[in-house]
């Protein structure tokens, strides 16, 4: 009984002890401004000293999510693939921020007869050869490459979306 008398007695300034903590709690978040602020924008990491913020680290992945949706020819992606397509997404920023800040150290450029040769140089990029086959032969023809830029401006918007994609994705 002794216990709960001293509990009794105390009971009022816990209250007020509980009540200033609180009070200062909140206040120190108003001056420190960084946790409640609308301008701050949360980061989902920093690589090499630049911080990828949680926005641009989603669109990103909404992006590399749409591209494979549309090479799939699918609806959507299973749990997996999407998790994936996540860890790719951060290994890109890996790859773009740390490369590049050593390709930009040792002056490394892709020349435009560069990326010419990669669409239809002699020995264009994979991907090209992949999607630019003959029908009949099955094999590479850069007569299609050719007809098919020629005609880009004219193509359904889905198509021509598809290979701003694919530029986009081999630029980086």
């Amino acid at each position: 009984m002794a216990v709960i008398g001293t509990i009794r007695k105390t009971l009022g300034s816990g209250v007020i002890l509980v009540g200033v903590a609180i009070g200062a709690f909140i206040v120190s978040d108003l001056f420190t401004g960084k946790r409640g602020s609308r301008n701050s924008v949360p980061s989902v990491g920093t690589i090499a000293g630049e911080e990828i913020t949680a926005m641009d680290y989603n669109r990103r992945v909404e992006e590399n999510i749409e591209i494979q949706r549309s090479n799939q020819n699918k609806e959507a992606l299973t749990a997996q693939e999407t998790f994936d397509i996540r860890q790719n997404t951060w290994s890109q920023y890996l790859n773009e921020i740390i490369m590049g800040k050593e390709y930009e150290k040792l002056g490394l450029t892709v020349t435009t007869e560069e990326l010419y040769d990669l669409v239809q140089g002699p020995r264009p990029h994979s991907l090209i050869r992949q999607y630019f086959q003959d029908p009949e032969t099955q094999q590479y023809n850069p007569e299609l490459v050719i007809n098919f830029l020629q005609n880009l401006d004219n193509m359904k918007p889905e198509v021509k979306q598809q290979w701003l994609n694919l530029e986009k994705v081999h630029q980086r």
